[in-house]
């Protein structure tokens, strides 16, 4: 019977000692996947927080974080191929990547990762740019509601408060990660989704105060770009003064998008289609599709005198309109020549091979030349065409010159970077024909067909549509920047005041810029604070280096 027991003992360990011997070398051939998170960088600091998630070709997933110094590890993994995948904590898609690792028997794959330490870039936007917003939008809130000094206090406590629990539980940070190229109005309303930041304002005003506050410069935004939608058109068009309120009414009550199309006439609804089709024309047909724009351009202006002219003066304008438009066209392909050199010395100077100075006196030997031919060319009617009042701009800026195209030319290109000559040239000669009716011919057959009582009212018409662009322009310079910097109410009202006189050249490269700038230049000192002062140099900054 003992034997027989030391027999079974022996067999026990026996077995024993060959299950850890297999298991051994069961372990022997698995591997790990090991590795540190660390930021871009010269000093390349570890990131703790980060979720870096393995998954087996079977599906099988591990997931572990990296400590304060970085590191992951994943041990006793089976020989095979693995999709390694981070995210770091408490954001939904900054940080995010994933890559192919691969694990041999008793294999030690170290796989280390670089990203952006998204947890400090958010302090950082919280400290520099959130906090100083939200202290301003509490601010504009006392003015507004006539808040005391202890519940403003409170206010900006419980933001303080809401934010830092936000960032030490890493709590949905991507919201904090925003563009400083936007608005103002547009961040402050982003983070009012937070329901902690929301939460914070509702502790000391009511919903109905916050939502109030945020409609103001909202429906001021809106109605301005109703007026300057509408000032757009008439360029095209040549909109009566009554098609012109009907269509801002139109644009700011009417769910339909496309109510407005209503109002207009058969010829203008042609000009619409010419504009679309011009758009689309490559270089061999773009010239043609002007000259058909010019000629309907010019039907409607005329129309639009129709009630004021006698039959011989609106004889003589229609037949006039054909002369006209095929002048333009003459004048146009004078400047597709331009176009082309100055497209050409564009890539020029951004290649360096040329200065901004030589390119400039390039351009002006040329337009000279240009010119000078043309009037040699057609000196039997010098006296009708005064091609010099077409108000063309011979661009002497070419640094500029070069940011403002390749602007464009990104938009349409989907953000390709590098200028390119023939994208540009296409947009340059499909642009809209809006200076048509300022041509110097069908001026002066104005002047020549109405009597001195039907060009005043001529006159009159033209200055009440100059008044109605410049209005639009100069209401969407202040709804800009009510948007981006939340003015309050006595701002408002100043910088109504300081934009009334101003006036730019509707038919300018950027009206809407150019309008905007001016109205900065009469800001007086003081009356702008520090953060809106700091955000408006941000902002012009970033929008500078598009």
């Amino acid at each position: 019977m003992i034997r027989c027991s030391l027999v079974l003992i022996v067999i026990a360990c026996i077995g024993i000692s060959v299950c850890v011997a297999f298991a051994k070398d069961n372990d022997a051939k698995r591997g790990t996947i090991r590795g540190q998170v660390l930021e871009y960088g010269k000093t390349q600091p570890p990131i703790e927080g980060v979720i870096i998630k393995i998954i087996s070709a079977n599906g099988k997933e591990w997931t572990v974080k990296t400590d304060t110094n970085g590191e992951y590890k994943f041990t006793n993994l089976p020989a095979g191929n693995y999709t390694l995948k981070y995210l770091q904590e408490g954001f939904q898609n900054e940080g995010r990547g994933n890559q192919s690792v691969s694990v041999v028997s008793g294999g030690d794959q170290i796989v280390e990762l670089k990203t952006v330490n998204w947890l400090n870039r958010v302090k950082g936007t919280v400290e520099y740019g959130i906090l100083p917003l939200l202290n301003h939008v509490s601010g504009n809130l006392a003015k507004h509601y006539g808040l005391d000094e202890t519940t403003v206090n409170a206010l900006q406590q419980s933001i303080h408060e809401s934010v830092e629990t936000a960032i030490k539980q890493r709590k949905n940070l991507s919201n904090f990660l925003v563009r400083w190229d936007d608005d103002s109005l547009d961040i402050f309303e982003e983070l009012l989704l937070r329901q902690d930041i929301k939460t914070a304002f509702t502790k000391h005003l009511t919903e109905t105060q916050l939502k109030d506050f945020t409609n103001i410069p909202r429906h001021q935004e809106k109605q301005a770009y109703a007026h300057y939608s509408t000032a757009s058109l008439d360029q095209e068009l040549s909109l009566t003064a009554d098609q012109r309120q009907k269509i801002v009414q139109l644009r700011l009550n009417s769910k339909d998008d496309e109510a407005w199309l209503t109002v207009l006439t058969e010829t203008q609804k042609k000009i619409l289609q010419l504009v679309e089709l011009k758009k689309k024309a490559d270089m061999l047909e773009s010239h043609e599709r002007t000259k058909q724009l010019a000629e309907a351009i010019l039907a409607s202006h005329t129309e639009q005198l129709a009630t004021t002219l006698n039959k011989h003066a609106l004889q003589q304008l229609t037949l006039i309109t054909t002369a006209v438009a095929q002048k333009y066209l003459e004048a146009e392909k004078i400047m597709t020549t331009y176009r082309e050199a100055e497209a050409s010395l564009i890539n020029a100077i951004e290649a360096k091979e040329i200065t901004p100075k030589q390119a400039d006196e390039k351009l002006k030997n040329l337009s000279r030349k240009l010119w000078n031919e043309k009037d040699t060319n057609k000196k039997s009617d010098e006296t009708l065409d005064n091609t010099g009042l077409f108000n063309f701009h011979f661009f002497t800026r070419f640094t500029q010159i070069a940011a403002h195209r390749r602007a464009l030319i990104n938009g349409i290109v989907g953000g390709k970077r590098g200028f390119n000559r023939e994208i540009y040239m296409t947009t340059e000669l499909n642009f809209p024909t809006y200076d048509i009716t300022y041509y110097a011919l069908y001026q002066q057959t104005l002047k020549d067909v109405l009597s001195e009582k039907e060009y005043e009212q001529y006159t009159a018409l033209q200055s009440e549509r100059e008044n109605f662009h410049q209005q639009a322009l100069r209401d969407l310079a202040v709804a800009n920047l009510d948007t981006l910097l939340l003015l309050n109410d006595a701002q408002r009202k100043q910088l109504k005041m300081a934009v009334a006189k101003l006036t730019v050249s509707p038919l300018g490269w950027d009206a809407p810029r150019d309008m905007f700038d001016k109205l900065i230049a009469q800001i007086d000192d003081g009356v702008l604070s520090r953060w809106q002062q700091n955000y408006l140099y941000l902002y012009l900054s970033l929008i500078d280096e598009i």
